[in-house]
């Protein structure tokens, strides 16, 4: 008894994740892009 209330409790706490995997990476790339850009734009306005 003990054993399933703590194995129902951990999957009561277990979160759902609210995106995807792919769409985290996708998110990421896209991101990484868009600073890239944008720090281009900086350094040559530094310039």
């Amino acid at each position: 008894e003990i054993e399933n209330s703590v194995e129902a409790s951990i999957a009561e706490d277990e979160e759902v994740p609210e995106i995807s995997l792919w769409a985290a990476i996708c998110w990421l790339a896209i991101l990484t892009v868009w600073i890239s850009i944008l720090s281009g734009y900086l350094v040559d306005a530094i310039q």
